[in-house]
């Protein structure tokens, strides 16, 4: 859903004209939804990480190449969702 909002958004910013005050709110509709975006994302990764650590006494991480790949195109969408390189 919000994928498909923040689409509609960008493909709305590019046909406006730059510098024009229609382009500047479309901008900044874009950035409250990244904004937004980043703060679930960051509240989901702070419920997780407090479940862990309250729940288990040991936890172990794997050392992944989180750089390389979100160099797959297939993949990089999905990893960044996630965030994988902030939960650690």
């Amino acid at each position: 859903m919000i994928q498909k909002n923040l689409r509609k958004l960008q493909r709305s910013l590019s046909r406006k004209v730059k510098g024009s005050n229609g382009y500047a709110k479309a901008k900044l509709k874009i950035q409250k939804l990244h904004f937004l975006i980043a703060r679930q994302r960051e509240a989901i990764l702070h419920q997780l990480s407090d479940y862990l650590t309250k729940t288990f006494d040991r936890i172990v991480i794997e050392n992944l190449n989180v750089k390389g790949m979100m160099k797959n195109r297939k993949l990089s969408r999905a990893l960044a969702d996630v965030g994988f390189g902030m939960l650690r």
